[in-house]
């Protein structure tokens, strides 16, 4: 999957838990609603890309 954002200024990460889904906030305009299992899943693949 390839998520391109052209308005780099707007970029503001952040997540927040919402029964039993995380919701991933990305933008003002870009959102992902996440499973537990999905955050966990990509909590460790972006741990492995950064950690090396």
């Amino acid at each position: 999957m390839l998520i391109n954002h052209s308005n780099t200024s707007a970029f503001d990460p952040s997540a927040r838990e919402d029964g039993n889904d995380v919701i991933l906030t990305l933008s003002r305009d870009l959102s992902v609603d996440l499973t537990r299992a999905q955050a966990e899943h990509l909590h460790s693949i972006l741990g492995e890309l950064l950690n090396g």
